[in-house]
């Protein structure tokens, strides 16, 4: 715990928090995880995750807060949402749930989405690491990966983004496309792919929500 309030610490004074979105923790899985919301889980989560909600709120750190955990309705992630939001006080907009592996509309379909409350966001990490997420040739992006993983092509992207808001509208806290092309050793910033990995965030706010956020 002192670590973890080190780093918020170093967050809040390297960025500040207008406008940032400070989370609880990217891909956090209890050794439970596949057991479900267990004891030990529930514990795990009342010793580390109630205590850092009261240390960010006194850093007037602003929710939303994103986290990343076990897929939606079962495992780490639900013992973290229901401890913030029945015993630290959290609601259920004040937090939310960022689900990876989502690249495609039907990547997003596999989620036991059954709450009209919870919040979410979607992310393409993970694409290409189990067989129910990985993206057929001819959807894919055009992407130079070392690790041979590949995302969709921007306009799939897209049309996972519309697929998502029409499911849960104003629900939809964040968008997380990951720049394929850098996963490897040797990158630089100007092999960024303007089409796959630039263009296609503004292609989005403006297909998808109708607003300009070029500069």
């Amino acid at each position: 715990m002192t670590r973890w309030r080190q780093l918020i610490d170093r967050v809040v004074a390297a960025i500040g928090i207008e406008g940032n979105l400070v989370g609880w923790g990217n891909e956090l899985v209890h050794p439970d995880d596949p057991l479900g919301d267990t004891i030990p889980q529930d514990e795990w989560a009342k010793a580390r995750v109630v205590p850092l909600a009261g240390y960010m709120r006194t850093k007037e750190i602003p929710p939303p807060n994103p986290f990343s955990a076990s897929d939606n309705m079962h495992g780490t992630g639900h013992s973290i949402y229901n401890r913030l939001v029945k015993q630290a006080g959290w609601e259920q907009r004040d937090t939310f749930w960022v689900l990876h592996g989502v690249a495609l509309a039907e990547h997003f379909d596999r989620f036991d989405i059954r709450s009209v409350l919870k919040n979410y966001g979607v992310s393409d990490d993970g694409i290409g690491l189990n067989p129910a997420v990985v993206v057929p040739p001819e959807k894919q992006g055009l992407t130079v990966s070392q690790t041979g993983r590949r995302s969709s092509h921007w306009t799939w992207r897209i049309e996972m983004v519309r697929h998502v808001n029409e499911r849960l509208g104003p629900r939809l806290r964040l968008v997380e496309i990951m720049p394929m092309e850098l996963k490897r050793d040797d990158w630089t910033p100007s092999m960024l792919n303007q089409e796959e990995s630039v263009d296609v965030f503004w292609r989005i706010a403006k297909e998808v929500c109708d607003k300009d956020i070029r500069r």
